[in-house]
């Protein structure tokens, strides 16, 4: 279940589409190792794929 709240909670409505970011904390000697994941959901709400990196979009 994912929840909106402060003010965006005023201008989302249910079947919009949300873009969740979160971040990660970890001792220096972790970083080299880890690797950021992108995950993409269908309207279902299912996930489509599960990504690496995220693709570059031309503005």
């Amino acid at each position: 279940m994912i929840s909106v709240n402060g003010a965006a909670a005023r201008c989302a409505c249910e079947g919009d589409i949300l873009i969740i970011c979160s971040n990660v904390q970890m001792p220096d000697e972790e970083t080299h190792q880890w690797q950021p994941k992108v995950a993409y959901f269908e309207g279902d709400n299912q996930m489509k794929r599960l990504a690496k990196a995220v693709p570059v979009q031309v503005a």
